[in-house]
């Protein structure tokens, strides 16, 4: 609810929001209990805009002191405190305590990588795709390409092989380690 609306609207730095200025808008993924919502955020001045789900909120930090924090929402004063610790928000608003955790644009780092699989390097939109099932590949050679924040990011074949599988087309929009393409090794093939 209305913390989830608040939530980085209300945890800026000594010093303004947790970005970059020359950010103009960023996605800020959200997971709370077990939900995950995706926000976009956009600094205008001394507010921040905050849409979730189609709904626009204009945020304004008023106070701070420690913990306790004083906002605007939408032109609605209110109090609260907030504990910003790694990557999660504690926020206690209205009676309610709640926790909220920023998840990675980036993968968990995998225990082991496998050269047959080819995956996301980061959330974004496949820009291109060089390969169908059943195409031969050579170890090395590229695959497909992610592109985030206009930057593109290509995947390579790990080994060589055989494509055994594409999971996406280009101009798909895919999560940090999704898998796009497998190839089944020459070792593999008989």
């Amino acid at each position: 609810g209305a913390a989830l609306r608040v939530l980085r609207g209300v945890t800026p730095g000594a010093d303004g929001p947790l970005r970059t200025a020359g950010v103009a808008a960023w996605d800020l993924k959200l997971h709370h209990a077990d939900q995950t919502r995706v926000l976009r955020v956009r600094p205008a001045g001394a507010a921040v805009h905050v849409t979730q789900d189609g709904r626009a909120h204009t945020l304004r930090l008023l106070a701070r002191d420690g913990h306790q924090v004083r906002i605007e929402h939408d032109g609605i004063q209110c109090a609260l405190v907030c504990v910003v610790t790694g990557n999660s928000v504690h926020i206690a608003l209205d009676g309610a305590s709640l926790r909220f955790d920023e998840l990675s644009a980036t993968p968990d780092a995998a225990p082991a990588s496998d050269p047959r699989r080819a995956c996301a390097p980061v959330a974004g939109q496949v820009a291109q795709l060089l390969v169908r099932a059943g195409d031969r590949v050579a170890a090395g050679q590229p695959l497909a390409s992610v592109e985030a924040m206009k930057i593109e990011m290509w995947l390579h074949a790990g080994c060589a092989g055989c494509v055994a599988a594409v999971h996406v087309a280009a101009g798909d929009a895919v999560a940090a380690g999704s898998l796009l393409v497998e190839i089944t090794s020459e070792g593999e093939q008989t």
